[in-house]
């Protein structure tokens, strides 16, 4: 199948998490009896929510209210509103916790007249923003429904696991915590692709398409050759005409367009992580002129590649300020 070899669209999706840099935690263990409602504060974390027990509403702030029931998992990446019901009123979520501990092994308990919930609560950090391909592609919110009550099996394994870590403190424990969460995130976005009609899901689903998926592989296996349509086509066993029409349907960009993109992320995690000088950076990423890589760096990520660079430089640090979720602490200890 060309002069390289075949990759496959899971290999595809494993290099784009992996460019993500994902971290994921568990903040608490939330057991709660009607009336309750919080909100979650705009702090640039995504956060997952397993319904354990119980039923309650989720609105998204850009949204309608949507029901949740037992063994459902919801990812929500803009702030949101967790209550026991469609038009309950909801409190910040750091009033809501009030001084309840946080953290992977911390178990919120809240009384009240009504039903009870419980569900597992926790959080993502990107080491990219929201202009990478894949936070650009997923909606701002993917629920992940149980099927009469009963967990999918993907995740009801990952649960108990998370379960007895989370119950079970031991040395390492931390870190096998964290591995799940991002296991639990890398499952729930390849359930949603499978989810997603035909010619939906922009690039994600056109990893369905076994010609497409090969075009993608082929790019991201390479991404510094000076690739071509026609050179494309040819590997992928399509005539260049098929390949533009059918990439640009799917994805949503023509080919070399795409992969521009892409190009782009993996200079910004060079210029980020290795703290490469631009020159370096470009070489890496197929270009040979620093100033047409300065052009496509500045169209894609919003500003000149040096002072990216300048401000990767600075050490991160987590999200300020008081209360649960804007810590200054790692996003260990976050809401």
């Amino acid at each position: 199948m060309g002069i390289l070899a075949q990759r496959t669209g899971r290999d595809v999706l494993s290099e784009v998490l992996s460019s993500l840099r994902l971290e994921g935690r568990i903040f608490c263990r939330l057991q709660v009896g009607a009336p309750w409602g919080f909100r979650t504060p705009d702090d640039g974390l995504a956060r997952f929510h397993v319904l354990e027990r119980g039923a309650c509403w989720i609105r998204a702030t850009h949204g309608n209210a949507l029901p949740l029931s037992a063994g459902d998992l919801v990812l929500a990446f803009e702030p949101h509103q967790l209550s026991d019901g469609p038009k309950s009123s909801t409190i910040p979520m750091d009033e809501f916790l009030g001084r309840s501990p946080i953290g992977s092994h911390a178990e919120v308990h809240r009384r009240g007249r009504g039903p009870e919930v419980q569900m597992l609560c926790g959080a993502f950090r990107f080491g990219q923003g929201e202009a990478h391909p894949l936070l650009a592609v997923l909606p701002r919110l993917i629920h992940i429904k149980s099927r009469s009550g009963d967990t999918p099996k993907w995740l009801d394994l990952t649960l108990q696991f998370l379960a007895f870590e989370t119950r079970h403190p031991r040395a390492g424990s931390e870190s096998v915590v964290s591995g799940l969460t991002e296991l639990l995130f890398t499952q729930a976005v390849r359930a949603w692709i499978e989810d997603q009609p035909e010619g939906r899901g922009g690039w994600l689903g056109a990893l369905r398409d076994r010609q497409i998926a090969q075009v993608l592989g082929l790019m991201h296996g390479e991404p510094a050759r000076a690739w071509t349509v026609p050179a494309l086509a040819r590997a992928a066993g399509m005539s260049r005409a098929t390949l533009a029409r059918r990439f640009a349907t799917l994805v949503g960009e023509p080919p070399l367009r795409y992969l521009s993109r892409w190009r782009m992320h993996l200079a910004a995690d060079l210029l980020r992580a290795q703290s490469m000088s631009v020159g370096e950076a470009a070489a890496r990423v197929g270009y040979r002129s620093e100033a047409a890589f300065s052009r496509a760096f500045r169209s894609v990520m919003g500003t000149a590649p040096a002072r990216f660079r300048r401000a990767a430089s600075v050490p991160r640090q987590g999200p300020s300020g008081g209360g649960h979720g804007a810590r200054g602490a790692p996003i260990g200890g976050e809401a």
